[in-house]
């Protein structure tokens, strides 16, 4: 991918639509004691932030640590059913409300280059 030189806005829109992606894709529900505002935070400033991912502290390291053992892999956006678990996850905002239209289609123009890039590297 190109994330070296795209603009610290675009990384941040990316690191936001990956969040969403992430989270669609986990095997289990996020437990109660995991607050869904720091997770989207510890993935966003952490998980997606090559330069801060090693100094999360231990409570996002934990969080993330969750995330990762219960993360399904790429390989999951070949079924229909997780393709639309994250199309409706890229359109919701964290209380459920839909995300502006403007917001949506940057999104998914952010995932389809993500699917582009797991397809050149034989992911999918």
């Amino acid at each position: 991918m190109k994330w070296p030189r795209i603009s610290a806005n675009n990384r941040k829109s990316t690191a936001k639509a990956l969040t969403k992606v992430t989270l669609a894709l986990l095997r289990a529900q996020l437990p109660e004691r995991f607050d869904p505002v720091e997770v989207r935070t510890a993935l966003r400033e952490y998980a997606f932030n090559a330069g801060r991912r090693e100094a999360a502290p231990p409570e996002v390291a934990a969080v993330l640590s969750w995330i990762r053992r219960n993360s399904l892999p790429v390989q999951a956006l070949e079924d229909t059913q997780y393709v639309d678990r994250v199309m409706l996850a890229l359109g919701t905002l964290l209380d459920g409300s839909p995300t502006a239209a403007s917001s949506v289609n940057r999104d998914r123009r952010i995932m389809n280059v993500v699917v582009k890039y797991a397809i050149r590297q034989n992911v999918l």
